[in-house]
């Protein structure tokens, strides 16, 4: 198995297709089973995803808060998916895979997994303002604010 983590509009959805077709893997992509797993989270067991089963568009679940505080729920919410998302992987079928996703921290991935088969990417400034707006579900161009918020997650991972 194979792990790509990092920040988003870093380039791991491609980089995982590439390795996937190299070497004839499937991809886990935790975006695909984002609001699955919010869908299910219980109040006890996942606060922060249980707060966003509510909520029908989840930009507009952090839109207003800071980037530090936006940074702290979303880091939360990774942790708190992390179970589901090794839940979902040891019930796949066998064969080479290739896991990819912004909820894919060192700190949550690093003591389950191979060194040899991890990484982690991070846009630079410019890939991230070039690159940014052409994810689906953004609405509008980055601004400063974005990216502040951004640079907390680089940072973090």
């Amino acid at each position: 198995m194979w792990w790509i983590g990092g920040v988003t509009c870093s380039g791991k959805t491609t980089i995982a297709g590439l390795i996937a077709r190299q070497f004839n893997a499937r991809v886990y992509s935790t975006d695909d089973t984002f609001d699955q797993h919010a869908r299910n989270a219980s109040c006890h067991a996942h606060p922060t995803m249980h707060s966003y089963q509510n909520d029908e568009d989840w930009g507009k679940w952090v839109r207003g808060l800071s980037p530090v505080e936006a940074s702290r729920v979303w880091l939360q919410f990774y942790r708190e998916r992390i179970s589901m998302i090794l839940d979902d992987l040891s019930e796949s079928p066998g064969g080479s895979t290739v896991v990819e996703g912004v909820d894919l921290l060192p700190e949550l991935v690093l003591p389950r997994v191979s060194l040899d088969l991890t990484v982690w990417l991070v846009p630079t400034r410019r890939f991230f303002f070039d690159h940014y707006a052409e994810r689906e579900w953004v609405q509008e161009e980055p601004d400063e604010a974005t990216w502040e918020y951004y640079k907390l997650m680089i940072q973090h991972v």
